[in-house]
């Protein structure tokens, strides 16, 4: 199964992309393939009551351009809706989308909500949960901070019973990160906290390591920053004005003055090379191949697909 990043002239199954994306491409044991497929696509789907003529299953699709959002009804008891994959599986991430598209996100009306996600056995056994308090983010994403772990349901439900619509208008469920490349695999992160003001660049190269940018996403995390810092406090940082870009572009960091832990909603923003007054910043870093920064070293106990 493969998902196509762009609209292609032919079915993303018969592009090249596709194929390749199906195949898998490794070289010297590392997979250089992106792994977005949405595994609740055609899987049983059930919810608490829902505004007619909605069924449950229209809360998940594969089309970019899907614009079909489920309403679930405000009730006494939390609203909830939940996916069952079939069997127990790998799941590294939740996305889900409370606007028609991305397109239009910008202009819809945020709603204030507490929402949790949350990984289960067959029986409801919690395998890991993820709170998003009081949020008025459009896009709900949960990346597991310590790699893909295995469920069969993924639920989402709101954390109190409420007057608000929870809406829901795509929820895709991946093996991994979907927003970036699995290259180089997860086994060769080593997490290295900096200095006060020292960018990633210098604090891995005092381990004698590299910063690999394609890391960021798995500690740029709540439970990231809690396994390493005393954080008293965790906020989601963002731009607001052009002097936030120095603070924003050093995280997810530690304000060892606040004892206070970021992380940055400005995926574009996070680089190697930042670094901000009075933070110590937790970094991606990894071994490299001598004379051949892009390749991690040789692993014996790498999988050959």
């Amino acid at each position: 199964d493969a998902t196509c990043s762009y609209q292609p002239l032919v079915p993303c199954d018969a592009s090249l992309q596709g194929f390749i994306e199906r195949l898998g491409f490794y070289i010297n044991g590392q997979n250089f393939c992106r792994e977005s497929y949405n595994l609740a696509l055609n899987k049983s789907a059930t919810s608490s009551m829902l505004s007619p003529p909605h069924s449950a299953g229209e809360a998940v699709s594969n089309d970019k351009s899907h614009t079909m959002c489920v309403w679930l009804l405000p009730q006494r008891t939390p609203t909830w809706w939940r996916v069952d994959l079939g069997r127990m599986t790998l799941v590294g991430a939740v996305v889900v989308e409370r606007a028609p598209d991305r397109l239009v996100q910008s202009m819809w009306k945020p709603v204030m909500q507490q929402v949790r996600i949350s990984l289960l056995t067959t029986d409801e056994r919690v395998i890991a949960q993820r709170d998003f308090s009081n949020t008025e983010r459009l896009v709900l994403d949960w990346i597991l901070p310590k790699g893909p772990m295995k469920a069969q349901l993924v639920k989402v439900e709101t954390i109190e019973p409420g007057t608000r619509y929870l809406v829901l208008c795509n929820v895709a469920v991946y093996r991994d990160n979907p927003y970036s490349w699995t290259w180089p695999e997860r086994e060769h992160l080593r997490k290295v906290i900096s200095k006060v003001d020292q960018s990633c660049v210098d604090a891995c190269m005092a381990k004698k390591l590299i910063c690999e940018l394609q890391y960021f996403h798995m500690l740029n995390t709540e439970e990231a920053l809690k396994d390493q810092f005393p954080c008293s406090e965790i906020v989601e940082d963002q731009v607001l004005k052009p002097g936030d870009i120095e603070r924003v572009s050093a995280l997810p960091g530690y304000f060892t003055s606040q004892r206070k832990c970021a992380f940055s909603s400005e995926r574009m923003l996070i680089g190697c090379s930042g670094s901000s007054p009075g933070v110590q910043r937790l970094c991606p870093c990894r071994r490299y191949q001598s004379e051949q920064v892009a390749l991690a070293p040789f692993s014996e106990d790498t999988h050959h697909h």
